[in-house]
């Protein structure tokens, strides 16, 4: 019995550890940051446009007034980053 007891135990930690590391490894992520023009000025109103290099999906944002931006939940991958704000090229 008592070997049977230290072996589930043996076992449950063993679980334990293996699910914590499972669940460390994500699948998605963040991309964020400030527009700003050459000047330094923060540039509110731009548009985001993050495209998945794989698959081509497109997720888009728009700058604050402070000119900072957030697309959260994005699947692991490669991703281009294009802004587009009026007045600028």
């Amino acid at each position: 019995m008592k070997s049977y007891f230290f072996r589930l135990t043996a076992l449950l930690i063993v679980l334990l550890i293996y699910q914590s590391i499972c669940l460390a490894q994500g699948t998605t992520g963040s991309i964020s940051g400030t527009i700003a023009d050459p000047n330094g000025a923060v540039v509110s109103g731009a548009s985001i446009t993050i495209r998945n290099v794989e698959t081509n999906a497109a997720f888009n944002a728009v700058t604050t007034n402070n000119g900072t931006f957030t697309v959260p939940a994005l699947p692991t991958g490669t991703y281009q980053v294009t802004v587009t704000a009026n007045g600028f090229k």
